[in-house]
Order: C-alpha cells, then structure tokens, then sequence
C-alpha cells in the first residue's frame, strides 16, 4: 500500500471532477441524472472521506500507477 495525495478532485471512477463535469456539461447531460459525474466519497474507519485536492489515502501500487498517469495523485511518504 502506498500514501498518496490528491492533486485535483476525484469523480467516481477515478476521473479529473472538473473534466469530467465540463465533458457532461458539453454532452448536454442534466445535473439531476445518476450519470451525472460525482465527487468520489468512501469510508475510512467509519468515517466519510472525500476526494477532494490535497487529501493523502491509501491505494494500491497497481491503481496508484494507474492515477499517478492520468495527473490524479503523487505519491507521498507519511500516514493520512
């Protein structure tokens, strides 16, 4: 497992949020559909966690590699 923090927004799927939202917007696909791109939410300890800019989670070296590519993450030494 590494630490890594997030450089921008996180949608569900592992997406830019704000690339993703510009992409639905130009598609022309309403806000209240349940396609709509969210902000990646999941639950560490209980608690809900965000993905949003600057925050350090855990993951995998494999998805880690994969999000490091697509500008989402770095990896960083530390705990959360």
């Amino acid at each position: 497992m590494l630490y890594v923090e997030l450089l921008v927004d996180v949608a569900e799927g592992g997406r830019d949020l704000a690339k993703a939202i510009k992409a639905a917007e130009e598609f022309g696909l309403p806000k209240g559909s349940v396609h709509y791109p969210r902000l990646k939410v999941v639950k560490s300890r209980g608690e809900p966690v965000p993905y949003k800019a600057g925050t350090v989670v855990t993951m995998h070296e494999a998805s880690a590699e994969k999000w490091i590519e697509r500008g989402l993450c770095k990896v960083v030494k530390g705990e959360r």
